[in-house]
């Protein structure tokens, strides 16, 4: 307590009269304190850090360093790499810190939009028989039974199967967890 000591006798009386120590041995004053200078008090500036910042909250910025050097406590890099979202009480898909989605996916068959392709097939005809596909394939000759030959028709294949981003707009910024 120097600062008192540099008071008035007057003053010093008023200002130790509005302190109370606690049974913690912490000092208590009521009323508005001005302070002109530097204060170092770590108590004050942990119980500050501790009702801003308690412990488990999470802090976003754009630098890299770690905020433990610039307004203390330990924390560590979060949710890296991920889109956060908010806990929904009614969906245990999105209860407390569960984890999902990918950031790539290849689609299964049930996934595709349902849709149809076109198949263009050419039948030719000539005198008494039916032609079909690109090839001289003999189906039917009109008066008699040839052969029957069964061509199957598909489609081209497109698509490699490749991944697709999976991905809502973003931007990436620094996450930091308060551990401590």
């Amino acid at each position: 307590m120097s600062f008192v000591q540099a008071l008035s006798s007057s003053r010093r009386n008023q200002v130790i009269s509005a302190m109370k120590t606690t049974s913690s041995g912490a000092i208590e004053m009521t009323g508005d304190i001005q302070i002109t200078g530097a204060l170092e008090a770590t108590s004050i500036g942990t119980s500050l850090l501790n009702t801003i910042f308690p412990i488990g909250s999470i802090y976003f910025t754009a630098s890299a360093i770690n905020p433990s050097t610039s307004i203390g406590g330990s924390w560590e890099r979060y949710a890296q790499g991920k889109c956060l979202f908010s806990v929904d009480d009614n969906d245990t898909d999105f209860s407390f810190e569960t984890t999902g989605g990918v950031k790539e996916v290849v689609l299964t068959e049930a996934q595709m939009p349902s849709h149809a392709h076109s198949l263009d097939d050419k039948v030719r005809g000539a005198p008494g028989a039916l032609w079909a596909g690109s090839g001289p394939y003999l189906l039917y000759d009109l008066t008699r039974t040839i052969s029957t030959v069964s061509t199957p028709n598909t489609t081209h294949s497109r698509g490699s199967s490749q991944a697709h981003p999976n991905m809502p707009p973003y931007i990436a910024i620094y996450c930091w967890k308060r551990t401590s």
